[in-house]
Formats: C-alpha cells, structure tokens, sequence
C-alpha cells in the first residue's frame, strides 16, 4: 500500500492452526536468528608481566516474548469486536452513579457498529469509527548487540586501575506506526501554507476552506492590502472573491 494511491478492500480472514487458513500466519516465520556470544582476554606482556590484562566481548541477544497487549490488539480485536458510547453528564444532575448509566437504554448495552463475521468481514467503506491494527508481513525478531571492553593495571598489591567501556545497540526493535497520522510535509498541505506566507493562492486551502470564514475579522489579508472577510469561494462585499490562502493570512 503506498500513501495517495487506493488499495483494495480490506477482508478480515481468521489464520493458524484450526482456522480456515491453517496454513496462513500474521507474519512469517524467522529461522535465520544466531546469537554468538564470544569474549577474550589477554594478559598484556609490556610493564610487568601479569600486571595489565585486557578483555573484552560481543554478544546477540534476541528478545522473545513481552508485548502481549500489542499482539492482543492487533490480532485479538479486530472490527466489530468491541465497540464504546459515551454518556454525559447533565449539568443539573452532576453526581455519576452506575445506576444513572443502565437506567439510558441507548447506553446499556452498547450497540455494535457491525458484527465480526466468524468467515470473513469487509468493513464498510463508509466507516470511520472502527480501529483497526495489523502486523508488518516482514516482521523479523528483534535483537540487542552488547559490547564489552576493560583495561586492568595493578599499581600495587592493594591498588587496581580498572577501564570499562559497555555498548548496547538495538536493532529491529517493533514499534506501531499510524497509517492515518496526518503527514503535512509530504500531503501538500506545507505547499498550501508556504504558498500563503508567499501572498500566493491554494486550490488545497480553497477546498479545505469551502464556505468557512475562518479569518472571523473585519479584514482579510490580500497580496495587495486587506479586503472584507467572507466566506471562502463567495465574493466579500467589495466583489472580491475570498480565499483560503486570504485567511489564513490575516492580520494578527
């Protein structure tokens, strides 16, 4: 799937072992993983034998398990399978009890959105209120490198000098990203908002703005001074066609 381009409808399926895929997963399986662990030391000869010693070691770590709430939320809840209502509180009546709450039928009990199919479910395309989380197909097991390097001097027979040196690197670690998270650099909404700092025209800002007089001020900001605030895509009293790139311009 790649951002501004559409992908097909999305089809909940139920995968692993006694389900109608067996041989489907939710993600593939990493065989490849080696985890060497190796070290060293090295009784230095120069300054006095057996007076300076130097070690050092190198190990993969692979991490299993943890995570539970994210697996469960991503292969556990899928849509339709929970669903909330909110109720609010009246002004004239502040105190909450439970009883208040199951006394609202439209409440207790929550009605679903749409039900989980127990063969497959498309979620409508009109739906907007439903979570929905997945697992990269090339998820890989995470690990950690550990680095290890100490230098000891005996100064004397009660007197050690001890150097150390200890590094961690974490690679592949799992991390959730928002499919649905607003990206203003690459979207064009940045090119709308540089192209009103400009004094320049948005069709981005035009459509967005449609019939709202966000400025809500006398004047609006033009390239060649200010002119009466209307509503975007409507001409202001003076005949002058408004703007989204006017309003967001506006004097402070």
């Amino acid at each position: 799937m790649k951002p501004g381009v559409r992908g097909d409808l999305m089809e909940i399926i139920y995968v692993g072992p006694n389900s109608p895929n067996p041989s489907q997963k939710i993600y593939n399986r990493d065989l490849n993983n080696f985890g060497p662990a190796v070290g060293f030391a090295w009784n230095i000869p120069w300054g006095g034998q057996g007076k300076t010693t130097l070690r050092g070691g190198y190990q993969i770590s692979y991490l299993g398990g943890g995570r539970g709430f994210v697996t469960d939320t991503a292969i556990g809840n899928p849509p339709g399978s929970s669903n909330q209502a909110n109720y609010i509180i009246p002004t004239s009546d502040p105190y909450f009890s439970v009883e208040k709450l199951l006394a609202n039928p439209g409440l207790v009990p929550v009605q679903p959105l749409f039900l989980p199919n127990p063969t497959s479910t498309i979620i409508p395309l009109t739906e907007r209120t439903a979570l929905m989380n997945a697992y990269d197909p090339n998820f890989v097991s995470p690990y950690i490198q550990n680095f290890t390097l100490s230098l000891t001097r005996n100064l004397t027979s009660k007197l050690l000098l001890d150097l150390r040196y200890i590094g961690t690197l974490s690679r592949k670690l799992p991390s959730n990203i928002d499919l649905n998270a607003p990206n203003f650099l690459y979207n064009g909404l940045k090119e709308a908002f540089d192209a009103a700092r400009r004094g320049d025209d948005s069709p981005l800002l035009d459509q967005m703005f449609a019939g709202l007089n966000i400025a809500n001020v006398p004047n609006c900001l033009t390239a060649t001074g200010t002119t009466p605030c209307a509503p975007v895509g409507t001409p202001n009293s003076a005949g002058v066609l408004q703007t989204g790139a006017m309003h967001c311009g506006r004097p402070p």
